[in-house]
């Protein structure tokens, strides 16, 4: 998988994933404010790095078939 990366001088706070596959490890997005994995392949064991997104704010998931109860636990 290949590592998201910023060439920017100001931090990014908020990501719309348009597409990430059930290899993506979204632990390197923790400083993340707003992330909407919408519509997306993300499944229950991408979501486990979330209790350590100390600065999210807002997640939206809606139609993310690959989630189930147990993922959003």
């Amino acid at each position: 998988a290949e590592e998201l990366q910023a060439s920017v001088d100001f931090p990014i706070t908020a990501v719309r994933i348009c597409n990430i596959g059930p290899e993506e490890n979204i632990a390197q997005l923790a400083s993340l404010e707003y992330l909407d994995l919408s519509e997306t392949g993300v499944t229950d064991e991408q979501l486990e790095p979330l209790p350590n997104f100390f600065k999210l704010q807002s997640l939206r998931l809606c139609e993310c078939r690959f989630i189930t109860d147990i993922g959003l636990q």
